[in-house]
């Protein structure tokens, strides 16, 4: 099994990163703990030896909740200020677009807005099935007062050398994570209303090309404000009936995250982090035949991808492995038994055939001293 180097990640779920030796002297590697921005980081979190740095996960719609030239930096300071106090490392992940933008931002003339059936209750009961009302991720207006944060988050935390990396997300309608909501229903029997989000989308004016330059505008204003920090983009495919080829001929639903890493990795070949969201106890290994022959419309043509930059990606488990039954076993895609610790080290080993320098563990897994040996197999092993 190849060698990676060290261990990255953290804030509302908790990840442990395996970090590979590579351009050791770009940026300082982190490891830690990754949680829901209204969370802060736990003291077991930053207390646990194999748990190299957190996440530091707040909100723009927090920290910038009152106007253009308010802010409140209030949660971000404090989370900071812990991890540092406990000598982690930091990535900074601060949620920016989607349900995350400002009310401000939204009532802004000229910002076009989109009303989408919210069917992602995996996220937030409270909204499921409910209508929300967001910014298209590629509106000029919005692109530009999302670009005016990022420089604002640089301003102040670019200097501070305990913080590594941030989050550089631009099709995130929930959270940070990539989420470009494409669900069909016609009978109204999942919400009671009958829906289509992608005709939404592309009513909207939704194309490969403009999402594409928005992921570009965003990649750059982070690279910008956060110069020689990772930089870490979340990646999944969307739906082969939204993406468009440059002469709008149809496209593949992987379209949109190919040319996004593309650029991701030949503009900042030293900084640059594509990521997947979903590792669990049955992803398949890099060198099973699915992956190999991956279809472009399918989640497995992302691993596909990925499994071209070794030593360049990362994984964050779907789940806590601890959570086992009380999700239905998510960690081990609803397939029964799901013991913690043998869905953990599943979902471990397919991620190491495809040589990430990082893994995130939900912060469940770090507080659950049953696991602890994984951890510090993992701590020893990524050293």
């Amino acid at each position: 099994m190849p060698s990676f180097g060290r261990m990255i990640l953290t804030a509302l779920a908790v990840s442990v990163s395996v970090l590979a030796p590579f351009c050791q002297s770009c940026w300082s590697q982190t490891v830690g703990l990754w949680g829901s921005y209204s969370n802060r980081v736990t003291d077991v979190a930053l207390q646990n030896p194999f748990v190299h740095g957190v996440m530091v996960s707040v909100s723009w719609r927090q920290i910038q909740r009152d106007g253009e030239d308010m802010f409140n930096w209030s949660k971000v300071d404090e989370q900071i200020d812990n991890a540092t106090a406990a000598g982690k490392d930091i990535t900074l992940v601060l949620h920016a677009g989607g349900q995350n933008t400002p009310d401000w931002v939204k009532d802004t003339q000229g910002v076009q807005l989109i009303t989408i059936i919210d069917t992602s209750n995996t996220y937030s009961e409270k909204t499921y099935c409910q209508p929300i009302t967001v910014p298209v991720f590629w509106d000029p207006v919005f692109l530009e007062l999302k670009k005016k944060f990022i420089a604002a988050a640089g301003k102040r935390y670019a200097a501070n050398a305990n913080i590594s990396g941030v989050m550089v997300s631009f099709a995130n309608f929930i959270t940070s994570d990539w989420n470009v909501p494409h669900d069909i229903d016609y009978t109204g029997k999942k919400c009671g209303i009958p829906f289509n989000q992608i005709r939404d989308w592309k009513s909207a004016g939704y194309s490969t090309g403009r999402m594409f330059a928005a992921g570009k505008e965003t990649i750059d204003a982070w690279a910008e404000a956060f110069p020689g920090k990772a930089l870490k983009l979340p990646i999944h495919p969307t739906h082969k009936n939204l993406e468009d080829n440059e002469d709008g001929t149809p496209a593949t639903a992987s379209k949109l995250a190919e040319k996004i890493i593309k650029y991701g990795y030949e503009t900042y070949p030293e900084q640059f982090y594509a990521q997947l969201n979903t590792l669990n106890a049955q992803t398949p290994h890099a060198s099973q035949s699915r992956i190999i022959k991956a279809d472009p419309n399918k989640d497995d043509y992302i691993l596909r991808l990925l499994k071209e930059y070794p030593n360049r990606i990362g994984f964050q488990l779907l789940s806590a492995a601890s959570n086992g039954y009380d999700d239905n076993c998510r960690l081990n895609q609803n397939k029964i038994p799901c013991h913690p610790y043998t869905v953990l080290i599943n979902s471990v080993k397919a991620a190491f055939s495809y040589k990430p320098r990082y893994i995130e563990l939900w912060y469940q897994d770090v507080e659950n001293s049953s696991l602890n040996g994984i951890l510090r197999a993992i701590f020893k092993y990524v050293r």
